[in-house]
């Protein structure tokens, strides 16, 4: 965990810096499981960033299909997975829209991936999409409450 979020910190660094020597670096961390995982979203922020409005670039698909990965048995994971599309939207990788409107369609009240994938396909076509609704929840149970009669 520590290692993990030194290591996303450093990436974060390469990225604010557009340091684009540093971009067959941060390939490695596409695969999942191959880093901890803000080491990971980092990463691809950074490849958000190094190819910002050049959708022609080698990793759009790689990326959708991080955003894509919604195996049961072993998820990708939101925080990557927000981080995805949201490079894909910087890259305008109109390309990949379809996984995009999947998605948003799929996870729309989440906060991770609904509200990224809603955000990418406005940042890539301009269209306006209504507004997601909020998440309600209630508060849990206080321990003095009166007992139902």
């Amino acid at each position: 965990e520590q290692h993990d979020q030194e290591l996303a910190q450093l990436n974060q660094i390469f990225g604010v810096m557009n340091y684009k020597q540093a971009e067959k670096l941060m390939e490695r961390f596409i695969p999942k499981h191959s880093f901890g995982h803000y080491a990971r979203a980092a990463a691809v922020w950074d490849l958000g960033h190094f190819f910002a409005d050049q959708p022609e670039n080698p990793y759009p698909e790689r990326l959708a299909q991080r955003l894509a990965d919604n195996n049961p048995f072993d998820p990708e994971l939101p925080f990557v997975r927000r981080q995805c599309a949201i490079a894909l939207a910087r890259m305008r990788a109109s390309s990949q829209l379809q996984v995009l409107r999947l998605f948003y369609d799929l996870e729309d009240r989440s906060v991770d991936v609904g509200s990224s994938t809603r955000w990418a396909i406005m940042y890539i076509t301009g269209e306006e999409l209504p507004p997601q609704d909020p998440l309600r929840k209630g508060l849990p149970q206080f321990f003095l409450e009166p007992v139902p009669q």
